[in-house]
């Protein structure tokens, strides 16, 4: 990544944090300030000391449930998630004042509206400098019916792009910042 960075300066690369998979401790990691204080030091120092990287990509399948079985889960992650990026981008701004630098803050963040109302667009925008909506998987093997994975519009149920582009910007996030 160094070498590739030296060729091109011009590209970002961030470190990802969670995913399908990796998402089953968030929950419970972000219900006190003592657990997001640790996760987000531990951010911080991981990127003071791996300075290739740009930013954090949080990818946690979902706040509020709905993810992977197993995964914790709470009516306050939506909350919470908000004071652990608040917590995030304040250490990441210190760091990359202290570097000369600015890092990075993106979200792998949900279409369906089901996860979107759980996910507290408000409350996390101010912290994320963009959103990577997950437009993809909106119908699958878990159906009875097939229907398009990654549907632009018409959805009867709503599981579209547009329908999902058009949450977010009713939730206030600005267009700059929904990918």
């Amino acid at each position: 990544l160094q070498q590739l960075k030296q060729k091109y300066p011009h590209l970002t690369v961030s470190i990802a944090v969670g995913g399908w998979t990796l998402s089953d401790h968030f929950s419970t990691v972000c219900a006190t300030a003592a657990g997001r204080e640790t996760f987000a030091t531990s951010l911080a120092t991981f990127l003071d000391t791996y300075r290739v990287f740009d930013g954090i990509a949080f990818d946690w399948e979902y706040p509020g449930g709905g993810g992977e079985a197993g995964n914790s889960a709470s009516p306050a992650d939506g909350q919470n998630y908000a004071l652990l990026l608040g917590l995030v981008r304040s250490k990441l701004d210190a760091l990359g004042s202290r570097l000369g630098r600015r890092y990075e803050i993106s979200v792998a963040s949900p279409a369906g509206i089901d996860k979107i109302a759980n996910f507290n667009l408000p409350g996390l925008t101010r912290f994320v400098d963009f959103f990577n909506v997950m437009t993809y998987d909106f119908h699958g093997t878990w159906e009875n019916q097939t229907g398009h994975q990654s549907g632009f519009t018409g959805d009867p149920a709503g599981y579209d792009v547009q329908t999902a582009v058009r949450a977010y910007l009713q939730a206030g996030v600005p267009a700059r910042q929904i990918v």
